[in-house]
């Protein structure tokens, strides 16, 4: 179960899992990579260093990104945030949501953990979610918990933001619509 307002972390098997990956791309694909190097010793050596340091950067790598990233959803929004070199945070308001999702795929289905998709209303340009919440154990009390705060948070539309900063022509719709059938006839009468 999560906490309103505290961050929380993907579960480090995933991590694991990413890393275990890698080493098993580096033992296949490794000795075709460089095999035709070593038609010489001094080609041999420096393309497997070559390879040697680019493993072990993207063994750091994986771990060092992992460690990054935190999400959090508070009684307003959800947040995210990430980068080792690059950082990036992003919130979503639940008001803005229009779609949510959870999943859990094979990978995730082994080490116990899922992923949440939400996308909101303007994201429709992209060509995924705008927010995607991997490797949390407790996806769906997440998804739910999300989703009860969606339901409980009012849209705000242009119009309730108009009257709210115009006060002046009242809030009742009845007085608006006063006001719309006067402009009507003047409008008619040119």
């Amino acid at each position: 179960m999560i906490e309103i307002n505290e961050w929380f972390k993907p579960k480090k098997s995933l991590s694991l899992f990413r890393r275990y990956w890698l080493i098993a791309f580096i033992i296949v694909y490794l000795p075709s990579a460089i095999g035709p190097f070593f038609h010489s010793l001094w080609a041999g050596v420096g393309a497997a260093s070559s390879a040697t340091l680019l493993f072990g950067f993207l063994y750091w790598w994986i771990g060092a990104f992992y460690e990054t990233i935190y999400y959090r959803v508070t009684e307003d929004d959800i947040e995210y945030k990430r980068g080792v070199w690059f950082k990036e945070r992003t919130e979503v308001p639940y008001n803005r949501i229009t779609n949510i999702g959870a999943k859990q795929g094979p990978v995730q289905r082994s080490v116990g953990c899922g992923q949440i998709d939400i996308q909101t209303a303007g994201s429709s340009d992209q060509s995924g979610p705008e927010l995607k919440i991997k490797g949390v154990e407790d996806y769906e009390t997440i998804q739910k918990e999300i989703v009860k705060r969606i339901r409980g948070s009012k849209p705000s539309t242009a119009g309730e933001t108009f009257v709210e900063e115009n006060q002046e022509f009242g809030s009742s719709s009845d007085e608006i619509l006063k006001e719309l059938k006067k402009i009507r006839s003047l409008l008619e009468e040119d």
